[in-house]
């Protein structure tokens, strides 16, 4: 059996990092995959999904430094459900646990700068090459496991 996840939507917030006291960190976020599909009437609308995600170390910090609400993001992890008991009531929480992180190029809200978190100018423009030929995203070690994403 597989329990593998790919995810590839925009945040609907900035993660929500907690610390421990060994200094090891865990993060939280939503993400947001919008679709379109037929309604009774057959005319096409707009269908959301809402999906926790949390990560844990590295991946934590990197999202908290790089990605910020509505930044296109892509996730691979696997689907867990933790269940506790509290006052005789069981409780659910499901989510996605996060392993491996996409940076979708052109994935920042709409006018924002990829660098400095600021509105630019101009709108950016997403098909231009980096000096030097390769991918922008080249130099990012974990950018690797989304190959053909």
């Amino acid at each position: 059996m597989l329990n593998q996840v790919t995810l590839v939507g925009r945040t609907c917030g900035d993660i929500e990092i907690k610390t421990f006291e060994s200094g090891n960190k865990v993060g939280e976020l939503t993400l947001a995959i919008s679709e379109k599909r037929k309604d009774r009437e057959g005319n096409y609308v707009d269908h959301s999904e809402f999906i926790r995600c949390r990560m844990w170390g590295k991946t934590a910090e990197l999202v908290e430094s790089y990605v910020s609400k509505g930044s296109m993001v892509g996730f691979v992890g696997k689907f867990v459900t933790d269940q506790w008991e509290k006052d005789g009531v069981k409780h659910f929480k499901s989510y996605v646990a996060v392993r491996e992180l996409k940076f979708i190029p052109g994935g920042k809200p709409q006018n924002q700068s990829a660098n400095t978190g600021e509105f630019a100018t101009k709108p950016l423009d997403t098909n231009a090459q980096p000096q030097g030929g390769g991918d922008a995203f080249s130099d990012i070690p974990f950018n690797k496991h989304f190959d053909g994403l």
